[in-house]
């Protein structure tokens, strides 16, 4: 309810303030210098109050993190269902971490803890001597951005924050990565490997892994409908950038998957269907690990096949534009590593520029 006060200064000059007091939210004030003002000011900011609409976060004081959690995901499935697979593992645990505190309780504080206690979690992987190994720190980064997307969602979409609470945390500095690729001996070894596998598909998906340089979820989950048999042109949905990403493949690549075709079944959609469930793409997981002990490969992974493309096409002279291209990569950061691979290459370049232009110069 509003109260007003007029008030009489020093100079003699009269102005009018205005008290409003609703209960269950904080007084407010202001002073005008009309009656007229002060009671159109009143009559607007009590109908706000009521509405919900002065106190905003006020309104939502009592939501927690589960509550913003659950709006969320709940979001994400309507807009955006293929990540959802990854988004909930990552959203349970910081329901299970922190999804019990009120929203306006959260402090910078308390994801730092977190983040300290997230670095800790087990895998299911094990090292050379059978230590069971911990989430990477690009995994703990991955996180963090997740529940920061989330409350940005709080913030920009919902209204249930007046700030994101994250704001100005850093990611943690990330190692630099691998770039472990076959040598020609070891391709050779590899392909011989899977031509003798029982799987009738490793061949071709390891033959898409070093051609086209794509993860191993965006080979198995590939689609006919995707693959232009004529032109060699195929279209790879990456999961992890949300992106379709477009590659040619050639030579034995594309015959293969030509012969292939002319052998799949009349209903099937999935050039690597499963066995076993209908609709579902293979897991190639146990043929890629006998096909890798057969071809005596050490410390390589599937994801490594992405290595070797990239690595041979800088040795080829592709550039560092090129490989970001090839590989999916908005920004150079992730194809830095292969720069000194395309030294020999941008030599050449060089060399040859400086013959051309200063070849005629006499010192």
């Amino acid at each position: 309810m509003a109260t007003f006060e007029t008030r009489i200064s020093s100079k003699n000059e009269t102005s009018y303030r205005v008290k409003i007091r609703i209960l269950g939210y904080p007084p407010v004030n202001k002073t005008f210098s009309t009656m007229t003002l002060a009671k159109k000011w009143a009559k607007k900011t009590e109908t706000e109050i009521e509405e919900g609409k002065y106190f905003p976060a006020t309104k939502h004081k009592s939501k927690t993190l589960n509550d913003l959690i659950n709006a969320y995901v709940a979001h994400v499935g309507l807009d955006n269902p293929r990540r959802l697979n990854e988004l909930r593992p990552i959203m349970d645990w910081w329901k299970q971490e922190l999804g019990y505190r009120l929203l306006s309780e959260l402090t910078g504080e308390h994801f730092i803890a977190a983040r300290q206690n997230l670095a800790k979690k087990a895998t299911s992987k094990k090292d050379a001597d059978g230590n069971t190994l911990r989430i990477s720190v690009s995994t703990v980064n991955r996180y963090m951005v997740a529940l920061n997307t989330a409350f940005n969602f709080s913030f920009s979409v919902l209204k249930w924050l007046q700030s994101n609470p994250m704001q100005g945390l850093k990611k943690l500095k990330e190692p630099e990565g691998r770039t472990r690729f076959l040598s020609p001996d070891e391709i050779a070894r590899l392909m011989t490997a899977c031509l003798e596998d029982t799987s009738p598909h490793i061949f071709a998906a390891v033959l898409l892994g070093i051609s086209t340089g794509r993860r191993k979820g965006a080979i198995t989950n590939l689609k006919w409908q995707d693959v232009d048999l004529e032109t060699g042109r195929v279209q790879f949905w990456e999961q992890k950038t949300k992106t379709f990403a477009v590659s040619t493949i050639s030579g034995c690549t594309l015959e293969l998957l030509q012969r292939k075709f002319t052998e799949k079944g009349e209903l099937e959609s999935l050039i690597f269907p499963s066995p076993i469930k209908d609709g579902a793409a293979i897991d190639i997981r146990t043929a890629w690990e006998r096909v890798k002990k057969r071809a005596q490969l050490e410390d390589f992974r599937f994801h490594d096949l992405k290595h070797t493309c990239a690595s041979y096409m800088a040795m080829e002279g592709s550039s560092l534009l090129d490989l970001a291209k090839v590989l999916g990569h908005k920004t150079l950061n992730m194809v830095i590593r292969y720069a000194h691979l395309t030294e020999d290459h941008t030599a050449a370049l060089q060399k040859k520029m400086n013959d051309k232009v200063l070849g005629n110069v006499k010192i």
